[in-house]
Parts: C-alpha cells; structure tokens; sequence
C-alpha cells in the first residue's frame, strides 16, 4: 500500500523498544534502593522496640528507655510506640521501686513492735523481779519497827523503808 522500506521502520522501533528497557531497568533499580531504604528504616526501630520488649517481658528492667528514642523523628508511628514503651518502663522501675520501699518499711515495722514487745516484757520481768524482793524489805521493815530499839536504829531502818517503798511507786 505504502512504498516504504520495512526496514527503516523496524530499526527505528528497536531503538525506541532498547531506550525503554532501560529506562524501565532504572526505573526498577531506584524503586528497589527507595523499598531497600524504606523498609530499613521501619524495620529496625520495630526490631530495637521487638527486643526491648522482650527484655522487658523477661524482667530485664535495667535497659536504658533513652535507646528507645528512634532518632527524633516525631510524627512517626514507631516513635509514638517507643514513647509509650519508655513511658511503660519508667513506670515498671518506679513500681518496682515502691515495692521494695513498701517491702522495707514493712520489714522496718515488724522490727519495731518485736523491739517493742521485747522491752515491754522485759519492763514486765523486771518490774516483778524488783517488787517481790522490795516488798519482803518492806515488810521486814514493819517488823523492826514494832521492835524496841535505840532511836538511831530505827531512823535506819524508817529510811530503808520509805526507800523500798519508793521504789515500789
């Protein structure tokens, strides 16, 4: 129909199909290293979250929660995640730490009353101990003083007496 060489036109499209097999293949390369690049920077503060958390679960409570930070880059998911993991650990240690508190004091108290009893029955002990003997004192001192004796004498025994008995009060 036409009187044009085939040829010519086959060669032109070679050419045109070639530079588009190589735009495609540069094309392909940069959306990989763009995925490559994307990916990583997802990946990996989900993976540091991933293992913090884990050593979290295993009670490992003395990581850092400042390596949590995903390089301030606010606005992004997994540094909302990190935030709320770091929040959750202070937390955790400062719960732990009132625990140990509330263990202490509780410990403390118990130390305190059993001091507590073990004066009051050694007050108890004692003051039985001192009153029997003083009032056998006492008693003996009634019994001299009923007795006949020189004035000095009994200025003695008066003052062993009102002694005892002060003691007694």
């Amino acid at each position: 129909y036409m009187d044009f060489p085939t040829s010519v036109l086959y060669r032109d499209a070679r050419t045109i199909v070639g530079h588009m097999v190589w735009i495609s293949l540069v094309g392909l390369a940069v959306m990989a290293a763009a995925a490559a690049f994307a990916t990583r920077s997802i990946v990996r503060p989900l993976d540091r979250i991933t293992r913090y958390a884990e050593g979290i679960a295993n009670g490992n409570l003395a990581i850092d929660p400042a390596q949590l930070d995903a390089g301030g880059r606010s606005g992004l998911e997994v540094d909302v995640l990190a935030a709320s993991l770091r929040k959750m650990m202070e937390q955790m240690n400062q719960n732990h730490r009132l625990k140990l508190y509330a263990v202490e004091a509780d410990f403390e108290k118990r130390k305190a009353e059993e001091a507590s009893r073990a004066r009051t029955q050694f007050f108890a002990n004692m003051s039985h101990e001192i009153r029997t003997p003083m009032n056998a004192i006492v008693g003996m001192s009634d019994i001299l003083l009923a007795e006949e004796m020189p004035e000095s004498q009994q200025k003695h025994v008066r003052d062993i007496k009102s002694s005892s008995e002060s003691l007694l009060v």
